[in-house]
């Protein structure tokens, strides 16, 4: 238990990074204002569900294993984000 709260703790610190990344998207015209919101909605939800299916397959996988698997995730669901356009799959992209 005490692992799911310290990685639920450092990824809350990535959602101040949230803004910075929603704006530029809103900028470059990839998500609409609305848009805005439920990507962000999507991404608390998912940061809350990565929480505890990484907790559940700590026992399963050893930490470091893991840590990769979720590092290689986010690197493809980051390149995911930067190709696509719109509210929907730019949701379902960040998800």
């Amino acid at each position: 238990m005490s692992a799911a709260l310290a990685l639920g703790s450092v990824a809350v610190l990535m959602v101040g990074l949230q803004p910075l990344l929603l704006g530029e998207l809103l900028a470059q015209n990839h998500v609409s204002l609305e848009g805005v919101g439920l990507v962000a909605m999507g991404e608390i939800v998912a940061l809350g569900l990565g929480v505890v299916m990484g907790d559940l397959l700590r026992s399963m996988l050893n930490l470091r294993l893991l840590t990769v698997i979720a590092i290689l995730c986010a690197a493809g669901m980051d390149l995911v984000t930067a190709n696509v356009t719109g509210d929907g799959p730019l949701t379902a992209g960040r998800v």
